[in-house]
């Protein structure tokens, strides 16, 4: 089995997430998708106005989001000097909470959907260049979340 590093980082009271649940499911994405051994992949946790701050500093747009990820060698947003750092997720722990709720899940789940959809891109996954990745791209979250996968449209 290939070795991965995910770090957990919170800018936010960690509340009641399992985030050693979260790095292991990190860890079954990218050795499903064949990352490279030793990838690296980051997960900050923030609020709405965190997720904005970043959204403005590295995307242009002035607006909260409930993920982002960030491709090393694309968007180096918080890029150091390992060679290996894949890429990093940025969650708003205010927008999963709200998605959550209306969803009538845990934050647990919605994190968990947010975190695997965040890391198909970082390993080159994008649902918006055709109906077909789009497609595909839901096929391999749902491979990962079960029926977690087909509430989000």
């Amino acid at each position: 089995m290939p070795g991965y590093t995910v770090g957990i980082r919170f800018e936010t009271e960690p509340g009641l997430l399992d985030a050693d649940g979260l790095a292991s499911l990190v860890e079954t994405v990218l050795e499903a998708e064949e990352a490279p051994d030793g990838s690296v992949v980051g997960i900050l946790f923030t609020d709405d106005e965190g997720i904005r701050a970043y959204n403005q500093q590295y995307r242009g747009i002035d607006a909260a989001t409930d993920v982002l990820s960030f491709e090393m060698g694309n968007d180096e947003a918080f890029a150091g000097d390992d060679a290996n750092e894949l890429g990093d997720i940025v969650v708003s722990l205010e927008s999963a909470l709200r998605q959550a709720q209306a969803h009538s899940w845990t934050l647990q789940q919605e994190v968990a959907h947010l975190v695997v959809h965040a890391t198909l891109h970082l390993c080159g996954h994008d649902h918006e260049e055709s109906p077909e990745a789009e497609g595909a791209m839901r096929a391999r979250e749902e491979r990962y979340l079960g029926p977690l996968a087909n509430v989000h449209s």
